[in-house]
């Protein structure tokens, strides 16, 4: 199943890599035609489609170490609602790309735990969990370290090891590599 998904991913690239030589060259010298290529690249770069790169910070989380004669392991245990929670706020500080070990955060991303492992895009993500973030570095770092922000009493209230938060000028957040799938919406008319 994994081999006929690459396989598959593989034919995808190598298609879009040839849909992207034939715009160019259609756009080549159509300013009508180049204005639209530009849009649908925005348009892309929106969705989540395409890497982006910017200005913002990197988390860096994972499952903590508990004492030998702790009952209750799961404090110290990176969950999906955790993972959920930091993206929320992010968004909430005016983050423009988000991704989890490399699994871009689009708007059909859903975040669950199935058994132990947590799933992001489908894809088993597993501890350390490198969030990034791309946004103003100074407000995203402010939502993640103020006092009372959620970061902040995570790191205070359980045994989750917040391993760095960093801010860097220099951040590239991947696209979505997955499908987007509407069985159910339609173009209203």
């Amino acid at each position: 199943m994994k081999e006929r998904y690459e396989n598959s991913y593989a034919t995808l690239q190598k298609k879009e890599s040839e849909l992207n030589n034939l715009i160019d060259s259609a756009t080549a010298n159509d300013s009508t035609s180049l204005s639209l290529s530009e849009e649908l690249e925005k348009t892309n770069s929106i969705l989540g489609l395409s890497d982006v790169h910017g200005q913002g910070i990197i988390i860096r989380i994972s499952d903590g170490v508990a004492p030998t004669n702790t009952i209750d392991l799961s404090n110290y245990i990176v969950h999906d609602v955790n993972l959920r929670m930091i993206v929320n706020y992010l968004f909430n500080a005016g983050a423009e790309a988000i991704s989890i070990n490399g699994e871009r955060i689009v708007s059909s991303t859903a975040i669950t735990c199935i058994g132990n492992t947590i799933k992001v895009n489908d894809e088993k993500v597993t501890t350390p969990f490198e969030i990034k973030a791309i946004g103003l570095q100074e407000k995203l770092y402010g939502a993640m370290t103020t006092q009372g922000q959620y970061l902040y009493v995570l790191a205070n209230t359980t045994g989750i090891s917040i391993d760095s938060i960093e801010k860097s000028d220099s951040i590239t957040v991947e696209g979505y590599t997955g499908i987007y799938n509407f069985e159910y919406a339609r173009v209203a008319e």
